[in-house]
């Protein structure tokens, strides 16, 4: 991370932290939004509850560099898998490409398969884009 980068973060602490060198808790999923960062409570409570409270500038960088690093591979291990069930790599998975990939797992019926994409088709056009993939490949690991 940049120097530059550090700034900005330290910038965000510094902002929620009103004068204090620390922050507690409950500001942390807060300060992480206003970087960019929108770690949901299954991500962020097992930190937390390793985390001092009131939380320092060095030990939040730390922990949330952690945290950027896993979803940041999180999401490309998404896009990979994504990528292999776009068959025609038109960046939309429909139910039959899910079906070809899913049908070597056995035991997955055509509505399983629906429920799947009814849950990723973040916009309801009845296909997944990778947004969608991504939201749900994240909230099922």
């Amino acid at each position: 991370m940049s120097s530059d980068e550090v700034a900005e973060w330290k910038e965000a602490f510094d902002l929620f932290a009103n004068g204090s060198p620390s922050i507690a808790h409950y500001k942390l999923p807060t300060v992480c939004r206003s970087l960019g960062y929108n770690f949901s409570d299954a991500v962020l409570q097992p930190v937390l509850s390793w985390l001092p409270d009131p939380v320092d500038f060095d030990t939040f960088y730390r922990a949330v560099k952690q945290l950027a690093h896993q979803q940041t591979a999180k999401r490309d291990e998404a896009k990979e898998l994504f990528q292999q069930i776009d068959v025609d790599q038109d960046g939309i998975i429909t139910v039959p490409e899910l079906q070809r990939f899913l049908g070597g797992l056995g035991g997955i019926s055509k509505q399983e398969i629906q429920e799947i994409v009814e849950v990723a088709d973040v916009n309801r056009s009845g296909r997944v884009d990778l947004a969608g993939f991504r939201y749900m490949f994240e909230e099922s690991s």
